[in-house]
């Protein structure tokens, strides 16, 4: 995500804001004013170039480690938090507290980065703000972790399909169709539900 889009993206949530704290992220907009974006509101803390690349403060890898810990505590498994934290970010999602569910995906991320929940969390936040690139990005990230998931690919095509009647833009589609081409036919039940996604994507398409 460019940097513009960034701050398009904070503004939906009404996050990006005049600087009013030292602790947060300052940051100039296209018009040159300055705005504070608290990293905690966006995907993986901004971490990744996409998001601003933001480098937390020394106060800021503290309460990580704090919240880590505590949560240790609650339970020593960090992958069995991550989908307690996932779980409560849906929630969230159901109650449209966008921010609080933003929160709770990027502790579940905290907790495990390579768990696909997390990234299928990140991309119903993004899509439902309506940065749809960036929401089929996330769903790529799951995909990479967890290839075979035929859900993934679902939803991955139905969001291609809603962008495309949008922006009549099918890029998504025929990248989808590619990304199944990829994946090794394994005959069985679950390679004919892959098989049928991509039928459909190219069914769409003609």
């Amino acid at each position: 995500m460019k940097m513009k889009s960034c701050i398009i993206f904070l503004l939906s949530f009404g996050l990006a804001l005049p600087v009013l704290a030292d602790e947060n992220q300052p940051v100039n907009d296209e018009d040159g004013q300055t705005l504070s974006v608290q990293i905690d509101l966006l995907p993986m803390y901004g971490s990744t170039p996409e998001y601003g690349g933001w480098q937390k403060t020394a106060e800021e890898e503290q309460a990580d480690e704090s919240f880590l810990q505590e949560s240790d505590q609650i339970e020593p498994n960090r992958k069995l938090a991550s989908l307690d934290y996932i779980e409560l970010g849906w929630k969230y999602i159901e109650a449209e507290d966008w921010e609080t569910a933003m929160r709770r995906a990027n502790q579940a991320w905290q907790l495990d980065s390579q768990n696909a929940d997390v990234y299928t969390l990140y991309a119903a936040i993004l899509n439902m703000h309506g940065v749809h690139d960036e929401s089929l990005d996330m769903l790529e990230r799951a995909i990479d972790l967890n290839p075979l998931s035929v859900n993934l690919y679902y939803i991955y095509l139905s969001e291609s399909i809603d962008l495309h009647q949008k922006t009549n833009d099918d890029y998504r589609i025929r990248r989808l169709i590619s990304m199944l081409e990829d994946v090794e036919d394994t005959g069985d039940e679950e390679g004919m539900k892959l098989q049928a996604v991509k039928n459909h994507a190219v069914s769409y398409l003609q």
